[in-house]
């Protein structure tokens, strides 16, 4: 069970992304949504509070032009990261 609120809601969107109807239109709307940042607001919370027990900043900024990335790094590692515009 996901105890941060912001990061359940985050993960429900996400579910229904890769779990959804492929060409459902709720499904291509959450598309449309994660693609234009407007679920980031909703890992505002748990970021600062990781800042808090790691070594991330706590000003980690998320805005409309930042956008959630998943790729393999040169060494072939799987990583996600914020892409920034």
């Amino acid at each position: 069970m996901i105890q941060d609120p912001g990061l359940a809601q985050y993960y429900a969107k996400l579910h229904d992304v890769v779990s959804g109807p492929l060409f459902s239109w709720q499904r291509l709307w959450e598309i449309w949504n994660f693609n234009t940042g407007a679920y980031n607001s909703l890992l505002q919370h748990y970021i600062q509070s990781l800042s808090s027990k790691a070594h991330i900043p706590g000003h980690f900024p998320l805005n409309t032009s930042s956008r959630l990335e998943a790729f393999f790094s040169p060494t072939q590692k799987f990583k996600i990261g914020y892409i920034y515009s």
